[in-house]
């Protein structure tokens, strides 16, 4: 049976906050609120957002989760830029246009399929189509 892989990711959120913490630079280097900061991006946000990134590629197709998980990459210096007021530079806005530019053409383009006509009727069977197979069956003539 499949089993869950969030206890993966929480201790994988734990060891990254240990690795950090080990690193050498704290104490020297960090103050309490970085410490504080550190942790919560071991035990809170990465076992979430992993956690949440596993689920969810399990609904999407391939293609799809690989465009959603490159969004990330995009609105990442949009976070920083509203938490920290820290502003992206010129090629930051321009990668970022071109990704969302990429995304929503895909998703233009998979809507419009999935609403045509033809997307929405099966194949149809050719009665005199080959089948490889030895058995017999399969709804065409076999090859023995």
């Amino acid at each position: 049976p499949p089993q869950s892989i969030l206890p993966a990711l929480a201790l994988a959120g734990v060891l990254d906050t240990a690795a950090g913490l080990m690193s050498g630079a704290w104490p020297n280097e960090l103050s309490s609120h970085d410490v504080f900061w550190l942790l919560f991006q071991g035990l809170c946000i990465l076992p979430i957002s992993f956690t949440l990134i596993s689920l969810g590629t399990q609904h999407l197709l391939a293609a799809e989760s690989m465009l959603v998980l490159l969004l990330e990459t995009v609105f990442g210096p949009v976070w920083v830029f509203l938490a920290l007021g820290e502003r992206p530079r010129v090629a930051t806005y321009v990668g970022g246009s071109a990704l969302l530019l990429v995304v929503m053409v895909y998703g233009c383009l998979a809507l419009r399929d999935e609403m045509s006509p033809n997307a929405l009727q099966p194949p149809p069977e050719d009665e005199d189509a080959l089948v490889l197979n030895p058995q017999g069956g399969g709804g065409g003539r076999s090859i023995s």
